[in-house]
């Protein structure tokens, strides 16, 4: 009877600690961004099993003990550990899925041990014409006439390892985020790839 209460206690041990190591471990991907260094961070995605996971699948499946690296845009700046998410909101993107830091000066949060910059950008001059008129090209295509426009950040880095520079051209119209933001107004990242 001790014998196959042991068997059963063991038996049983095991299983829980197979279904334990079993869980899906996801490496959660956090933007800092608008939040004012108050440690917060909106799930932006995640991994799990090798697959990417967008921010309902991953807050869901985030466990509040993950270990981020944390980066502001330029450099690694050290290690927290945040809060499970929770669905809030974000001046940026609305409602999301934010955790809590106990460190408050970073702009990403990542929980992967990958590098996130295998290759560094370089800042352009955020006037140049060719630049300002690939954006206002772009948002005339769809559908905003006579659309003005300021760039925001240009980074030209070699996303892909190839050799040949892409471009990342951040930029808005004048009055996006303002309280007069309207009809016409936009927000866009382009990349701008030479083939």
């Amino acid at each position: 009877m001790i014998c196959r209460r042991i068997v059963s206690i063991v038996i049983l041990t095991l299983l829980l600690a197979l279904s334990a190591h079993s869980a899906q471990k996801v490496l959660p991907i956090m933007s800092a961004a608008g939040y004012s260094g108050d440690g917060n961070a909106s799930v932006i995605a995640g991994i799990a099993k090798g697959k990417w996971l967008d921010a309902k699948q991953t807050a869901k499946l985030a466990t509040g003990r993950e270990s981020y690296r944390l980066y502001n845009n330029q450099k690694y700046i050290g290690t927290a550990v945040g809060t499970k998410p929770k669905l809030g909101y974000c001046v940026w993107i609305g409602q999301s899925y934010l955790s809590n830091f106990d460190n408050n000066d970073f702009d990403w949060a990542i929980a992967g041990k990958w590098n996130p910059f295998p290759r560094r950008s370089l800042s352009q001059s955020i006037t140049q014409k060719a630049y300002i008129d690939a954006v206002r090209d772009f948002v005339s295509e769809k559908g905003i006439e006579s659309p003005k426009v300021q760039l925001i950040s240009v980074q030209r880095v070699d996303l892909e390892g190839d050799g040949v520079d892409e471009v990342i051209i951040t930029a808005k119209s004048p009055r996006y985020g303002d309280s007069e933001t309207g009809q016409g107004d936009y927000n866009i990242i382009l990349l701008r790839q030479i083939v």
